[in-house]
């Protein structure tokens, strides 16, 4: 029994081997020994009574048996995550065929996704639009070396690996063959483009005069809540609690509402949708059934105008959390006001934005530890006798006060949020 069973930590672990599927049964039962051999002795009883042929072998279904039950049962309510999977299973399923659950090995999956890797992007120009002029520049500028992304393939594997998890769980199959399959490392493909002071002026600008009215709030509100585009556009109004400024967003990407607050610029814009709604929505489309999807045409028109290039709608949601780096707020913070699960991303990704912040801080602590071991006396060179304080506003000056997010809207918001937040 003892090498059945074995302890890591504080948690108890079973570690059995099982003649028959030539696999070890691990698993983590918790930090109770007892508990830990009961479940060994109930895995030894049903591996003893499989080996003696008491027990029916499980026969595993094939990609399109199990497929569609493993769709309806992790994708029911959410559309495009959906879709999203049902392509993944589907270029999966033509490329390695109809498998058996079981037949897909390690060996299939560095199979696939070698293969994977090397296709190209579909064009984005189809039906009447396949023959037009910026489809034939499209495939003649990107063709050859557009290729599928490493996180498109890191997709593709997730929901292979999570159809096999769902069978394990359902007692499907006996076991994940691909458990420990590793998906493709994205760290080098981050993408942190956002806006700098003069380019969030001359945007709000531009949007200022563009003919969706529409543009301006869905900016404003995208820079200073920091969330995706989808989490602001289907917001009602009985979403918005004007009292306590606080905004609800549903079910959103971590699968669980959230609510959020709203900085008080932001709240005059929500302020002004709210009393001229003519809809349930904040952001209602041209007929008024429902939320806008986007506002891809009116945001091209404005990047152009304001000369911004290599900027897309979600760089906004980069923007906001650049800046809260730079203003000081801390990581954890950040995250569970942007909807991050972790600071994690946070931190590999925008932690380099705030070198002087780090200075400032590193000066606050050695001030404080002069204080302690009596030291300072010639410990700070150029600064000495200067105050902490005075030392660290010097230090957070060169960091530009107007790059904070505070003085982005327009000079006299008032003179224009009532046209630019009126019903289109």
């Amino acid at each position: 029994m003892a090498k059945d069973i074995w302890k890591r930590g504080d948690s108890w672990y079973i570690n059995i081997w099982d003649p028959v599927g030539k696999v070890k049964i691990k698993k983590r039962i918790g930090p109770n020994k007892r508990a830990a051999e009961k479940v060994a002795e109930q895995v030894r009883a049903r591996l003893l009574n499989n080996s003696l042929g008491l027990r029916a072998q499980i026969k595993a279904p094939t990609i399109d048996e199990y497929g569609p039950v493993f769709l309806a049962d992790n994708y029911a309510g959410k559309p495009t995550t959906a879709v999203r999977a049902a392509h993944s299973l589907r270029v999966f399923r033509e490329r390695v065929g109809n498998l058996k659950l079981t037949d897909i090995t390690m060996a299939v999956m560095h199979q696939y996704i070698s293969w994977r890797s090397k296709q190209l992007v579909h064009s984005p120009y189809r039906g009447r639009f396949a023959s037009s002029e910026k489809a034939r520049a499209w495939n003649g500028a990107n063709r050859d070396r557009k290729k599928v992304a490493k996180g498109t393939v890191n997709c593709d594997i997730d929901t292979v690996k999570r159809m096999l998890n769902h069978a394990l769980e359902r007692e499907v199959i006996d076991r994940n063959p691909i458990a420990r399959f590793k998906k493709f490392s994205t760290k080098d493909n981050a993408r942190t483009r956002y806006l700098h002071h003069p380019e969030i002026k001359t945007l709000l600008s531009a949007a200022v005069e563009s003919r969706s009215r529409q543009l301006l709030p869905g900016l404003v509100l995208s820079m200073y809540l920091g969330r995706r585009s989808g989490e602001i556009f289907k917001r009602r109004v009985k979403d918005y609690d004007r009292a306590n400024g606080i905004l609800f967003l549903g079910t959103t990407k971590k699968g669980r509402p959230e609510s959020i607050p709203v900085p008080f610029a932001a709240r005059r814009i929500l302020d002004a949708l709210c009393d001229q709604a003519t809809t349930p929505w904040l952001f209602p489309n041209s007929k008024g059934t429902g939320p806008i999807k986007s506002m891809g045409t009116a945001f091209k028109v404005a990047k152009e105008r304001a000369g911004i290039t290599n900027f897309r709608w979600h760089d906004l949601r980069h923007t906001a959390i650049s800046y809260m780096v730079m203003s000081g707020v801390d990581f954890f913070t950040i995250a569970a006001l942007v909807g991050h699960t972790t600071p994690t991303m946070i931190q590999e990704r925008y932690g380099h934005l705030s070198p002087r912040h780090m200075e400032a801080s590193a000066v606050l602590f050695g001030g404080y530890m002069d204080r302690l071991t009596g030291g300072g006396a010639g410990a700070a060179p150029a600064l000495t006798n200067t105050p902490i304080v005075a030392q660290v506003a010097e230090m957070l000056s060169r960091e530009a006060a107007s790059d904070m997010l505070i003085a982005t809207i327009p000079a006299q918001p008032e003179a224009h949020a009532p046209q630019l937040v009126s019903v289109p």
